[in-house]
């Protein structure tokens, strides 16, 4: 049986952004980083926030491969809880 990807966290480049609408805002494949960032308006995605999830999804992996899972995710969890909220972007995160 066949499978379909959505995302690939070791290769966003490999996986291309099916909504037109969306794609035209890139190059028309998921983004693994900050100079490939669609920048949407918000009434295309939310301002980009699923296509452009693979930018963090992708350093989440990164990580991951450096320091392992059990690491990644008590980063992640503890900057998800204690620092970032709704209002943060790219730049916070990063820091």
């Amino acid at each position: 049986m066949g499978r379909t990807r959505f995302r690939s966290l070791s290769d966003p480049n490999s996986v291309v952004v099916s909504n037109p609408e969306r794609a035209a805002y890139g190059s028309g494949v998921y983004p693994a980083n900050m100079d490939e960032y669609y920048d949407m308006p918000l009434n295309v995605d939310n301002g980009g926030v699923h296509v452009n999830s693979s930018i963090t999804n992708h350093a989440a992996y990164l990580i991951g491969q450096e320091l392992g899972r059990e690491k990644l995710g008590k980063i992640y969890y503890r900057a998800l809880t204690l620092y970032l909220t709704s209002n943060y972007d790219f730049n916070d995160a990063r820091q």
